[in-house]
């Protein structure tokens, strides 16, 4: 993790809005990994929050369309953590329709 995120993640199970910053450096820096980490602990903090729901479809839309899969062992870690947040069986439009 670089060096400014480390300071940020300490102050993690205070505040969603730094979860999001942390996701959003990650998920750019292709660390999916630390990405779906920060969704999970946002989720923890508040399930119902108006953000993470925008994230999470981010998250697996931006999975979903990477040119190659995302080798072992990360890959399967990857894909059973964003099921935790959004089960594969639910579609981006079900989980939004479900969400209004």
């Amino acid at each position: 993790m670089d060096k400014y995120l480390i300071g940020l993640s300490e102050l993690v199970p205070q505040n969603m809005d730094i979860c999001f910053v942390i996701y959003d450096v990650t998920i750019r820096q292709k660390k999916y990994l630390q990405a779906v980490r920060m969704l999970m602990c946002a989720h923890s903090l508040d399930s119902e929050h108006p953000d993470l729901h925008s994230w999470i479809a981010h998250l697996r839309n931006t999975v979903s369309f990477l040119p190659e899969p995302i080798p072992v062992p990360v890959g399967p870690v990857l894909a059973e953590s964003i099921a935790s947040l959004l089960p594969g069986e639910i579609s981006l439009e079900l989980f939004n329709s479900q969400y209004l």
